[in-house]
């Protein structure tokens, strides 16, 4: 746990600038303050490490320059244990109304808290006498002051004993740390994160708490696709006969089944496995040497602690001093390597420049609905599945048989793939692609492309000739992604839906004479998703429009509208609808109607406790460009209706 006062940042300053991922960022800056919030300075940050569930109680923050943090250390006794952080700033001159009420505050909070709490900050009292006991606490003098009577009045009502003695360049004490719970050891820090402001030296402490038991992961060993012998894997693919495999089976739902367990025991036989994922311990950027050298660097500071040999702390220091050097070194070796990868891969620096700006932090420890609170990964799970699940369109709508379309020349009723195609596609597909709920990541599946050609073929031909969609390629593993607003709400997250390599193989087969088919109803005003058009080119046509109206000084009104969720909200009925009415008939209009019936979702929550949720929306997710397009007809006809 690392806190900092006086911290002087503002909201232009994103907490992935300050830490890396192995911290949750908690920050109050100066100008949520109600007593200061005009003025420059102040603040105050808490970082502590992931391995803990925390989050932050704005509830019971004050209108001081207070944060208050509660860290689960894990369950003893049968008792889930906390500890209550508070990190606090008094500006100078202290005055009476602005600590009273961060008192006043602070008493209400405790009388409610459960477990050990922990308040350390810059208090500005240094006209306090505190004097050494038998333990590490400090007794203060009684005092005639009215500001130090009330402090010290707090300490004894609430239990609490201050630990701090490390004085300052005036020999004054400016930080205080008060706790319910026993020190092991405080010093000033030899180690450390920033320049030292000699008027407050830099504290690190050990706090004594009881056994607890870590929070358990239930993340499962990882296949490390990458490390796997290909040259094996191929020639164990090629020698299955897939024809003589599937003629056992009924329909394309014990195909799938019966692909997938021959593939498995194929990757189970050549594929490593890694550990189970426990988050990342460094930066990206550390090398093997750095990691190493800070080991030592701990090893000689513990040795020093324990023995106190000038021995041990020569050592501590020549590695401190070498730490810092590679650690400078090996950062900027990690920009020179983004910024030479630039051209060749130009989403490596989009995605670290999302990531300084707070892109990928990932979800908090606790969670909240209207309604509800969650705290354990399976609630979680449970309350972002029920948000995610009611945002779907289930109403039922009446269907005008006279829906406006162009007349229809050409029909489709029956599709089918070779193996050259299913090849095709399969090697243009993006290998640095992750998996869906089936594991399979995209390296795998195109570095043996040429081995799951054709059986891949024979499931897909048996799916479009059957009209029956795989059950198996209609799951989803999804993720909650943070969009803007208060991290603890729901509702400020959206779905990401991420299907399996094979389903988008299928997807990828078939929209192209899909999309051809339909492209008669698209109207050349359209600018999404159509090959060679973007929001640019839609833009430079909207702009010609505008420059030439304006030269025989015409007048404009733009009018910009957003559809909320729409990928979700579009109904499937009327799109089926409209497919019969544009000629798509016979079985691949069955092939469309079961493509669209009930998805299964696996939830899966990016934090600490890894857990998955199966829900049913009525509709799927994942409606594409083409569907879109279909449900915006009516639109681009009335729009090409009125300009005309």
């Amino acid at each position: 746990m690392i806190v900092f006062t006086e911290t002087w940042l503002n909201s232009s300053i994103s907490d992935n600038e300050l830490f890396d991922d192995r911290y949750s960022i908690y920050r109050r800056d100066r100008e949520s303050s109600g007593f200061h919030n005009k003025k420059m300075g102040g603040g105050v940050l808490i970082a502590v490490s992931k391995r803990f569930k925390s989050y932050r109680l704005c509830e019971r923050e004050s209108d001081c320059e207070d944060l208050w943090v509660r860290v689960e250390l894990g369950v003893i006794n049968e008792t889930v244990s906390y500890l209550n952080i508070c990190g606090v700033y008094i500006p100078p001159p202290v005055k009476k109304h602005v600590l009273e009420h961060f008192i006043a505050n602070a008493n209400n909070n405790l009388e409610k808290f459960a477990g050990e709490t922990l308040i350390l900050g810059d208090f500005n009292l240094s006209s306090i006498n505190w004097n050494k006991t038998n333990s590490l606490a400090l007794k203060p003098e009684t005092s005639n002051s009215q500001l130090n009577s009330s402090l010290i009045d707090f300490m004894a009502l609430n239990n609490l004993n201050q630990y701090n003695s490390c004085l300052n360049n005036k020999n004054r004490l400016l930080d205080l740390i008060m706790s319910s719970v026993n020190f092991s050891s405080i010093n000033i820090c030899a180690d450390p994160l920033s320049v030292i402001d000699p008027l407050h030296p830099p504290i690190e402490f050990c706090v004594t708490l009881d056994r607890y038991s870590n929070l358990q992961f239930n993340g499962e060993p990882r296949f490390l696709f990458h490390k796997a012998d290909y040259t094996k894997i191929i020639a164990d693919l090629c020698s299955i006969s897939w024809e003589n495999e599937f003629l056992r089976c009924v329909n394309v739902d014990e195909m799938l089944e019966q692909f997938y367990m021959l593939l498995r025991s194929v990757i189970t036989k050549h594929v490593p496995k890694s550990n189970p994922c426990r988050g990342k311990k460094y930066p990206i950027w550390f090398s093997a040497a750095l990691i190493k050298t800070i080991k030592e660097k701990f090893k000689y500071r513990t040795k020093h602690r324990k023995y106190c040999n000038p021995r041990d702390l020569l050592c501590f220091e020549l590695l401190r001093d070498r730490c810092a050097k590679l650690h400078n070194l090996n950062y900027k070796t990690y920009l020179r390597r983004l910024e030479s990868s630039l051209v060749s891969n130009p989403k490596l620096i989009w995605s670290f420049l999302k990531h300084k700006r707070g892109g990928s932090s990932g979800c908090p420890a606790r969670v909240s609905s209207d309604t509800e609170l969650a705290t354990t990964g399976s609630d979680i799970c449970d309350l972002f599945a029920s948000q995610f699940s009611s945002i779907y369109n289930t109403e039922k709508i009446s269907i005008s048989d006279e829906i406006s379309v162009p007349p229809v020349y050409s029909y489709i009723l029956n599709i089918s793939v070779t193996k050259d195609q299913v090849f095709r596609v399969l090697k243009r597909l993006d290998p640095t692609k992750g998996a869906g709920s089936d594991g399979i990541p995209s390296i795998f599946v195109t570095k043996c492309a040429s081995a799951l050609a054709l059986p891949l073929s024979l499931i897909i031909n048996k799916s479009l000739s059957s009209g029956v969609f795989p059950t198996a390629w209609k799951e989803a593993l999804v993720v909650p992604l943070y969009k803007t607003g208060d991290r603890c709400s729901v509702k400020n997250y959206r779905p990401i839906s991420i299907l399996s390599v094979f389903a988008k193989v299928f997807e990828k087969l078939l929209c192209p004479t899909l999309s051809w088919h339909l492209k008669q109803i698209i109207a050349p005003e359209q600018h999404g998703f159509i090959r060679a058009r973007s929001t640019a080119t839609n833009l430079v046509s909207f702009v010609g429009d505008l420059a030439e109206g304006v030269d025989h000084g015409q007048s404009f009104d733009a009018i910009y509208t957003d559809f909320s969720k729409a990928f979700d909200r579009v109904n499937h009925e009327l799109l089926l609808h409209k497919l019969a009415s544009l000629g798509i008939a016979g079985i691949f209009l069955n092939w469309c109607s079961t493509k669209s019936q009930e998805y299964s979702h696996y939830l899966s929550k990016c934090c600490q406790v890894a857990n998955k949720k199966k829900y049913l929306p009525k509709v799927p997710p994942e409606a594409r460009h083409v569907t879109l397009h279909l449900a915006l007809s009516d639109i681009e006809t009335w729009y090409a209706d009125v300009v005309h």
